[in-house]
C-alpha cells in the first residue's frame, strides 16, 4: 500500500511539472491557433533566467521564480509582436518553420551566453514528509500545489473575467471581435506572453531538481505535445487531465516495467487517439 501511495504522489508531481509547460502550449494553440515548437526553449529560458536572477539576488530562488517568468513573458510577447503575427493568415507550415527557427536560435544563443556547462539551483524548500513508510520531498508537494493553483487561476481568467470573455470571442471569430472594438492583435500578444511565462514558470520550478542545460527543453516539449494531444488540442482541461495521466503512467511504468516505461506515454497517446481521435476533451472537426 505504501508503494502505491508513494508512486501516485510521484506521478502527480511529474504530471504537474508537465502541466505547467503544457498549459502554456495549449493556451497558445487554443486561442491563437499556433503550434509553438519553441515552447521547450521558453521553458529552458525560464530555468536559466530564474537561475540568473536568483544568483544576482544572493541565491534567492523566489526572486528567480518571479522575475524569470516575467522576463520570458516579455521576450515571448516580443517574438509574437515582431514575427508570429505576420504568419497567422498563412498555412500552419510557416508557423511551424518559424517557431522551429526560434528553437535553433534560442538554444544556441543561450549556449553562447552560458556555455555548455550544467548549472543547478539549491532546493528552496528543504525537508521531507513521511508518507506511511516512505519519505517524499516537501518540494514535490509544492510543485503539485502550484500546478493545481495555476489550473484554477487559468480557469478563472478565461471564464470569469472580461479579458477571458474577449479572448474567447477573438479565438472564435477575429474579424467580428475587431468589428466590435476588441484589440485582437494586442490580445494575442498578451496571450502569447502569458503562455511563454507558463513555460518559464515550469522551467524555473524544475531548476532545483534538474540540471539546467541548453538542451533541456527537448524532452519536456515532447511530453507536452503528448499531453496536449491526449487531452485534445486547445483544451486546458484536457491538458490538465492528460498531464495527470502521463505522470501516473510514467511513475507506475517505472515501478512495473523499468526501462520499458519510456515507451508508455507514446502507447497511451496511441490508445487515446484510437478511441477518440480528437483527444479526451477535444472536439472533432466536421
Amino acid at each position: 500500500m505504501d508503494t502505491l501511495v508513494y508512486t501516485t504522489i510521484v506521478g502527480l508531481y511529474y504530471g504537474m511539472n508537465i502541466w505547467l509547460v503544457a498549459s502554456g502550449l495549449t493556451l497558445i494553440f487554443g486561442m491563437l491557433g499556433v503550434l509553438n515548437f519553441a515552447h521547450g526553449s521558453l521553458y529552458m529560458m525560464g530555468a536559466f533566467l530564474g537561475y540568473t536572477f536568483a544568483s544576482l539576488c544572493g541565491q534567492n530562488f523566489w526572486m528567480g521564480l518571479v522575475f524569470g517568468p516575467i522576463a520570458v513573458c516579455v521576450i515571448g510577447a516580443l517574438l509574437e509582436f515582431c514575427f508570429l503575427r505576420r504568419v497567422y493568415d498563412l498555412d500552419m507550415t510557416y508557423q511551424l518553420l518559424m517557431t522551429y527557427a526560434f528553437v535553433l536560435i534560442l538554444d544556441n544563443l543561450f549556449k553562447i551566453i552560458y556555455g555548455s556547462l550544467y548549472v543547478s539551483v539549491r532546493v528552496p524548500i528543504e525537508g521531507i514528509v513521511p508518507v506511511m513508510s516512505r519519505f517524499i520531498p516537501i518540494y514535490y508537494f509544492f510543485i503539485i500545489a502550484v500546478g493545481v493553483l495555476v489550473a484554477v487561476l487559468l480557469w478563472f481568467l478565461l471564464n470569469k473575467t472580461r479579458f477571458g470573455c474577449h479572448l474567447r470571442a477573438a479565438a472564435f471569430n477575429r474579424e467580428m471581435s475587431s468589428a466590435v472594438g476588441i484589440d485582437v492583435p494586442k490580445l494575442f500578444t498578451l496571450v502569447f506572453g502569458i503562455g511563454s511565462a507558463m513555460a518559464a514558470l515550469g522551467g524555473a520550478m524544475t531548476a532545483p531538481i534538474q540540471t539546467i542545460s541548453s538542451g533541456m527543453g527537448t524532452a519536456i516539449i515532447i511530453m507536452s505535445f503528448i499531453v496536449a494531444v491526449i487531452g485534445g488540442l486547445g483544451s486546458l482541461l484536457g491538458a490538465f487531465v492528460g498531464a495527470i495521466i502521463i505522470g501516473l503512467v510514467n511513475s507506475f511504468g517505472i515501478l512495473w516495467v523499468g526501462e520499458l516505461s519510456a515507451a508508455l506515454p507514446y502507447l497511451a497517446m496511441i490508445a487515446v487517439l484510437l478511441m477518440k481521435p480528437a483527444g479526451l476533451f477535444g472536439v472533432a472537426e466536421e
